[in-house]
């Protein structure tokens, strides 16, 4: 069950809480709140720059196949698993621009996760979830887009950058890379429409 609360004390200024209790059977789930924060820099006719920011406490409990998926270790599933628990910060601004036949958007954002128990899994003589001990992951998120209308010619142009050092963190070891989380990811889209004709073209790395 969960309670949402939005409040905007004044023009600029947005504020969300999120209250959320999770009830699951043979679990006992935390109190899970989140708080989000929006404040607008600059408000023009043309554009327009905010700010955001949002804290928050994460739980999730292993799935039926991270329980029961049968591995050749146990036939029967890893029903022993623990569930997720952790808090997540993130930061950010967010940029945009619109005129007559043309718009766009910027956002950069800053990210801070910090979860016990992180379920991974692992290629161990057949696919095996385990728990790992901890993982912080954070990075930086940035992506811009913008759309131009020409007559019947209408572009749309995208990129996304992520850079996102996840590493799994165990006493006495180094810290690693997780294996399914790249550590840079970038991707570029374009679409142009012409009346009913839709060409679009996306590449990622």
């Amino acid at each position: 069950m969960y309670l949402i609360l939005f409040y905007q004390p004044t023009a600029r200024i947005k504020t969300t809480v999120n209250l959320r209790q999770q009830l699951v059977s043979d679990y006992k789930a935390p109190f899970t709140p989140a708080l989000g924060f929006e404040y607008a820099l600059l408000k023009k006719t043309k554009s327009s720059l905010s700010s955001t920011f949002s804290l928050s406490k994460s739980y999730r409990i292993p799935t039926l196949n991270d329980r029961y998926w049968p591995t050749s270790v146990n036939p029967l599933g890893t029903s022993d698993l623990k569930s997720e628990e952790g808090f997540s910060i993130e930061a950010g601004l967010n940029y945009q621009f619109k005129t007559s036949g043309f718009s766009s958007e910027t956002k950069l954002n800053l990210f801070y996760l910090d979860i016990d128990n992180w379920i991974e899994w692992r290629n161990n003589y057949g696919p095996i979830p385990v728990n790992l001990e901890k993982v912080v992951s954070k990075g930086i998120e940035f992506h811009t887009d913008a759309s131009l209308q020409t007559g019947a010619f209408a572009h749309t142009l995208s990129g996304n950058y992520t850079y996102n050092p996840s590493e799994k963190i165990e006493e006495g070891k180094p810290d690693q890379q997780l294996i399914y989380i790249p550590l840079n990811m970038f991707n570029i889209y374009y679409q142009l429409k012409i009346n009913n004709l839709l060409l679009m073209v996306d590449g990622s790395y």
